[in-house]
């Protein structure tokens, strides 16, 4: 007879009575399982999006971002850090003053700058302000957009240092921020403070009002000073650095350095210069108007200064700083600063100033518009990032690759679960390898323990065969009985 390389397995039933409940019962379970874990992997594909909260897009992904990594790590929600270079412009979620990276070091004791912040929704801690500086210009050379609004222009610049621990560990980034009243008014496009929300960021609302009013009070105060002054003056610089004072009402809490010049080049510097030790905003504002302390506008600047320290410190969320060193911490210290905004506004020569607020703190809140309460809470840097979320396939997509993924995985689990029960029968009955058929004609092949049973064997006249595919060469295990070739791979069941 031919031998073809095509073969066909012998079957019997298995012998166990809890093999069958054991099979449906365990399918159905691992079926079950086998679903929710292909869904989980299959049913998702991950699709570009930008965010400006890396957090909330991570944590807030998918129902099952909770679950072990190694089962959702290909659908789990991604950001990139921001990249954030030297001389870039950014903001914080305060929505308050623009800042300008100055340099970006490793940490405090490193001297070797790097070009860039990595940067991923890192809190702003550890912030130190080194140095207000104020730039005073009441010169016929300024832009003429300027003097439309006023005849003495100032600049503030707060320069500050931070702190963050990054995606590469701490971090440090000095930087600067410049306040203009009549910036909005002379520059197309640009702002004072990005936002204002008297309700939901009643700090800043009441930290712009500050530097609006004391902004207008120093050019008021400056032009009237300067018109009285002979010889003039015309431009000038003043530099305040913190004295170690924490209580943010003394006069003693800054100490300064000025230069002031006069619209003639032949005259020089007029006024200032450095001191040692060095003199305080209080002893300057003590001298009057004496020739020491000319030109005498150091109660507004002294105002200015404080109200920009107090902006800063808001807009970084600096809430570990000391509360008397901020005018923004309570409403009592608040009011003490906001009394004579109605005074300022009446007396300003500013024209066109729409953001000066003419209440103080207890006549807003007594109003019928009150703001928010003044609560200062931690910043992180405001930027857009790169991440990859989680974005549901169709439904018709989901339901093919489930299932064709667990008829896969169901077929190898059914595989080694009767590769085990085979091996335990094996042996335990080694006749199980042959057909009740062949036993018949071969009974010494019979196991002692099944000697019992012969009877019922020889009344078997033959076997049930069924035809499969080409079996590997490891499976391919074979009889020659009465010159037939047979291959067991399934049992019968003893009665």
């Amino acid at each position: 007879m031919h031998s073809s390389f095509f073969n066909y397995s012998i079957i019997r039933p298995y012998p166990y009575k809890w093999f069958t409940p054991v099979a449906i019962v365990g399918l159905l379970v691992l079926a079950v399982l086998l679903s929710v874990l292909n869904f989980v992997q299959n049913s998702y594909t991950l699709v570009v999006q930008y965010s400006n909260d890396p957090n909330s897009t991570i944590r807030e992904g998918i129902w099952f971002n909770h679950w072990p990594s190694y089962l959702t790590s290909s659908v789990r929600p991604t950001c990139q850090p921001a990249n954030l270079p030297v001389n870039s412009l950014v903001f914080t979620n305060q929505s308050g003053l623009a800042w300008t990276i100055t340099s970006i070091y490793q940490n405090d004791e490193s001297t070797v700058a790097l070009p860039s912040l990595p940067y991923m929704n890192n809190i702003i801690s550890g912030c130190v302000i080194p140095m207000v500086q104020m730039e005073l210009d009441g010169s016929q050379d300024q832009d003429v957009s300027n003097l439309e609004h006023t005849q003495w222009n100032v600049q503030v610049r707060a320069f500050i240092t931070c702190h963050i621990y990054g995606p590469i560990g701490p971090m440090m980034f000095n930087a600067t921020a410049l306040y203009d009243g009549i910036a909005p008014y002379t520059i197309p496009g640009s702002t004072v403070f990005v936002a204002r929300d008297p309700i939901a960021r009643s700090a800043m609302f009441w930290a712009e009002s500050l530097l609006s009013a004391y902004w207008t009070q120093l050019s008021t105060t400056t032009w009237t000073v300067a018109e009285a002054m002979k010889p003039t003056i015309s431009k000038g610089v003043v530099t305040l650095t913190p004295s170690g004072n924490n209580n943010i009402t003394s006069l003693d809490f800054f100490e300064m350095t000025y230069y002031f010049l006069t619209p003639s080049a032949s005259s020089g510097m007029y006024f200032g210069g450095a001191s040692d030790p060095p003199q305080t905003l209080g002893h300057m504002i003590q001298l009057g108007d004496s020739a020491q302390a000319k030109p005498p506008i150091w109660q507004p600047v002294d105002s200015l200064a404080k109200s920009m320290y107090s902006a800063v410190l808001a807009d970084l969320g600096q809430t570990f700083a000391p509360p008397e060193s901020n005018i923004l911490s309570t409403a009592e210290r608040l009011q003490s600063f906001t009394a004579d905004f109605h005074e300022i506004e009446q007396n300003s020569t500013v024209y066109f100033f729409s953001q000066l607020e003419s209440e103080s703190y207890d006549a807003r809140q007594a109003g019928p518009n009150p703001t928010g309460p003044l609560d200062l809470t931690a910043s992180v840097i405001a930027t857009n990032y790169l991440c990859q979320v989680p974005q549901r396939k169709p439904l018709g997509d989901i339901v093919i690759a489930v299932l064709l993924a667990d008829l896969v995985l169901l077929q190898a689990a059914w595989k080694l679960y009767t590769f085990a029960v085979r091996s335990a029968l094996f042996q335990k009955h080694p006749s199980a390898k042959r057909c009740l058929g062949c036993l018949d004609e071969t009974p010494s092949l019979e196991s002692p323990r099944e000697s019992d049973h012969s009877a019922t064997k020889r009344s078997l006249k033959s076997c049930v065969v069924v035809s499969t595919l080409p079996s590997t060469h490891s499976e391919r295990r074979a009889s020659q009985v009465g010159g037939r070739r047979w291959k067991w791979n399934v049992f019968a069941r003893a009665d």
